[in-house]
């Protein structure tokens, strides 16, 4: 993202056909006047970037924060672009420089020191070039500030996204756990009672048969192991297999 030699030509030509500031200081000014610095706009990409580029940089920045929402994906989107836009500053400021010395190369000549004329070719530069120098630091502000906001709004996003998707994942273990104690103590009931136990008659969603079949893997189970097998699951396999044809 650097300014080439050609492009400095081209900038000079115009100013001197354009009737515009005649002297040395006045046409470097001028110059300056018309730095696109593709730092304010909606367009992420200048003509000069590889768009090649700025998609794999993109996909790292999603891969990276995993948006899963359409407002995650918005603030992600836009913390890439502000980043890709911070990147630019640099060459930027350096391109300024660059502009500098090459406008005005006799600038110091007399000096034979060279640290130090390069020295006083920065000084000039900063101080003829003050305004856009000004400016690239304020857009630095400004993005750094927004990236700022943008990375703390995602991170809270995402942090109630998951601790709304924690509270749900246990609430469904809780009503797993509260569907699988009601059967066990309705059976016991009807064991009492010597009445047949229809699960379906109460309102479960399955049979007598997946019941039974569920205390014959337990028991088996847990004479091994002393654990409690997921009932659900345990149901959810069973059928699965009577679905499934045998090999």
């Amino acid at each position: 993202m650097s300014i080439s030699e050609a492009q400095l030509n081209a900038n000079r030509a115009n100013a001197q056909s354009s009737g515009g500031p005649t002297s040395a200081e006045g046409k470097a000014k001028s110059s300056m006047n018309a730095l696109k610095t593709g730092l304010t706009g909606q367009t992420v990409l200048l003509p000069t970037e590889d768009a090649a580029v700025y998609q794999t940089f993109l996909a790292s920045l999603f891969t990276q924060w995993a948006p899963a929402t359409d407002e995650e994906n918005r603030l992600t989107q836009t913390i890439a672009d502000t980043e890709w836009r911070l990147a630019r500053i640099a060459p930027l400021e350096a391109g300024i420089f660059a502009v500098g010395h090459l406008e005005q190369p006799d600038w110091f000549f007399s000096e034979t020191d060279k640290q130090k004329r390069e020295f006083l070719m920065n000084a000039k530069i900063q101080l003829l070039y003050e305004k856009p120098l000004k400016n690239l630091a304020l857009q630095e502000r400004r993005l750094r500030n927004q990236h700022k906001t943008d990375s703390e709004t995602l991170k809270q996003l995402q942090q109630e996204r998951t601790e709304k998707q924690k509270h749900a994942e246990q609430a469904a273990i809780d009503e797993r756990k509260a569907v699988f104690h009601r059967a066990v103590k309705i059976f016991d009931n009807c064991q009492k009672l010597r009445k047949d136990f229809d699960p379906p008659a109460f309102g479960f969603e399955f049979s007598f048969a997946e019941y039974r079949h569920y205390w014959d893997l337990q028991n088996a189970h847990y004479k091994l192991t002393e654990e409690y097998l997921d009932f659900h699951q345990v149901i959810a396999d069973h059928r699965k297999a009577q679905i499934e044809p045998r090999a």
